[in-house]
């Protein structure tokens, strides 16, 4: 915007109000953004009225920078501590090559593997492990797997967890279904998965002083010709009065 270069750093709830931190920037000489200033424009959420917005503006000799959000995300909330815990995880029930949808990735169940024939496992009461192989694409491209295992030992299932972390992803293989030849697999997202975000507004006044200065004066000489009205009534007064 202008000379600025503007992005969102994040919000703080203080009570029934949602403060947006939007940082402003200027290109420094090296050629890289320098930071300037920053505003918080809120919203309140007030469970009687509703939601309000209340700009929040940066005042300069020569000009005002006006910041208003219009439409925010009121349900994220993520901070230092719990940005690196795991949602409540999601089940999915799916057959080989079918895709299970994440906010940072799309994921295939590429294939299943297993240690032992399901023969061999009957006949030893071995353990057995089945291995889903997920193919997940973020959205550059680029490929990542994960290796959740369904154990069977002593026939006790024993799901193990396989994260991919670059993605905040978690995995667990916990249920295969031989008669409808599907598994059952459960995902979990990390919290800073989900993105916060906000549509806002930022104008820039040039001169606005200008106009605030011309109205000051307007007021003052309104003032100042209602005293000399005024003082020149009271003497006609009292030259009628002589």
């Amino acid at each position: 915007m202008g000379p600025y270069l503007v992005t969102y750093s994040g919000k703080e709830v203080r009570g029934i109000d949602f403060y947006f931190k939007v940082d402003y920037f200027t290109k420094g000489t090296n050629g890289k953004p320098e930071f300037a200033f920053q505003l918080e424009p809120k919203i309140q959420d007030n469970p009687r009225m509703g939601r309000a917005a209340d700009p929040d503006t940066k005042h300069f000799l020569n000009r005002d920078i006006y910041t208003h959000v219009t439409i925010a995300d009121m349900n994220t909330v993520v901070d230092s501590t719990n940005r690196n815990q795991f949602n409540t995880p999601t089940n999915y029930i799916g057959h080989l090559k079918d895709t299970i949808v994440a906010s940072t990735a799309i994921i295939i169940i590429d294939s299943l593997k297993t240690n032992l024939t399901q023969e061999e496992y009957e006949k030893n009461d071995s353990l057995l492990e089945v291995t889903a192989v997920l193919k997940a694409y973020d959205i550059n491209g680029n490929v990542f797997w994960a290796r959740p295992k369904f154990t069977i030992q002593n026939n006790i299932v024993i799901p193990t967890v396989d994260k991919i972390e670059e993605l905040g992803l978690k995995f667990s293989f916990w249920k295969i279904n031989p008669e409808e030849g599907s598994v059952e697999i459960n995902m979990a997202e990390k919290v800073n998965n989900s993105k916060d975000f906000i549509v806002m507004k930022a104008v820039m006044f040039p001169y606005i002083n200008v106009l605030w200065i011309g109205c000051i004066t307007m007021a003052l000489g309104t003032f100042i010709a209602m005293i000399e009205r005024m003082r020149k009534l009271k003497i006609s007064n009292l030259n009628n009065g002589n």
